[in-house]
């Protein structure tokens, strides 16, 4: 697919007219949704000084056959380029080429599956290395000697104006990114100048949580059968949101697989902390203790649950619950 690589060689060039022409603004927003099969939705708006526009090529901004949908406006003194694109679950985004590659995949979890989205924006130390990897001996374009100091003067006058942003939307919850995390399933990246032309390759990443409501509801029944009520039962989906239950990869060491006994212990242990405590402080209990931990001991979460079930916590501070339960 040449839609990342396009997109970016945009990016490039514009950003080197930015510098030569001294003009103002240049932006670039892009939006990224990753769906369940690891397709995604790509759109790509790009604000450009109509001044800088009219000096680039045609073929720089007109070339846009990557896109399902371009359109192009001349609007207060800018020109405003947008574009969108679909890819499927199976097709490849950017490549080895590409300037601005993503992978995708997706790891089946217990009770969940994670996604996972990282996003290679190549750098200007890079792109000139290779560069000049690719010029041969008899290649004269472009010798002529680059005043790298006066280059870097130049941007660094231009780091208020250069605006790079990626809104990427995920699947499920957010566990971990680089980014800003905006709610529970958008993360917002923002580029500097800085990132553009550092040595190293940028990446931007984020990982997601969609519980399996299939998986959910046959661990739910098995601990109906074991001896949980529906409610205690229910909660399942809820804790699993919650980050609260161990969630582990489905290749896990046998020893720490666990049972529907088990998770039926550790949710009555967590409903018996909801009963009496805030859920800040039940987060922190059973963080602290590691009980949401992929490998958690079935003793350690045994031996919890029969203390909660004894104690009450209403009236000792969190150190002390801590002891109680350990």
């Amino acid at each position: 697919m040449r839609d990342a690589k396009k997109m970016r060689m945009l990016v490039t060039l514009a950003l080197l007219m930015l510098v030569a022409t001294s003009l103002g603004c240049f932006k670039v927003d892009m939006d990224v949704t990753l769906k369940p099969d690891l397709g995604m939705e790509m759109a790509m708006q790009m604000a450009i000084p109509l001044e800088l526009a009219e000096q680039m090529d045609d073929d720089d901004t007109d070339d846009m056959s990557w896109a399902d949908d371009v359109t192009v406006e001349d609007k207060d003194g800018m020109r405003v380029i947008r574009a969108t694109s679909s890819v499927g679950g199976d097709e490849e985004v950017g490549g080895d080429e590409a300037e601005l590659a993503a992978m995708r995949q997706k790891i089946t979890h217990r009770l969940s599956t994670h996604y996972v989205l990282a996003m290679d924006l190549a750098s200007a130390g890079e792109k000139a290395a290779d560069d000049e990897g690719e010029k041969g001996e008899d290649d004269t374009q472009g010798d002529d000697d680059v005043d790298t100091a006066a280059l870097e003067a130049m941007f660094s006058g231009m780091m208020s104006s250069f605006k790079f942003t990626m809104t990427a939307h995920m699947p499920g919850k957010i566990i971990s990114t680089n980014g800003t995390q905006i709610d529970d399933n958008t993360v917002l990246f923002e580029v500097s100048m800085e990132d553009i032309m550092a040595d190293e390759p940028m990446r931007l990443t984020a990982v997601s949580k969609l519980p399996s409501y299939s998986r959910i509801g046959r661990l739910s029944d098995q601990m109906i059968v074991a001896g949980a009520d529906a409610e205690i039962a229910g909660r399942v989906v809820e804790y699993v949101n919650s980050g609260l239950l161990p969630d582990p990869p489905l290749q896990i060491d046998a020893k720490y697989k666990l049972g529907a006994e088990d998770y039926l212990a550790l949710t009555q242990f967590i409903g018996r902390l909801d009963e009496q405590l805030s859920p800040d402080m039940t987060e922190a209990i059973v963080l602290t203790l590691g009980l949401n931990r992929d490998k958690v001991s079935l003793a350690r979460i045994h031996k919890a649950q029969k203390a909660a079930a004894k104690a009450d916590l209403r009236e000792l501070a969190i150190a002390r619950i801590l002891n109680t339960l350990k």
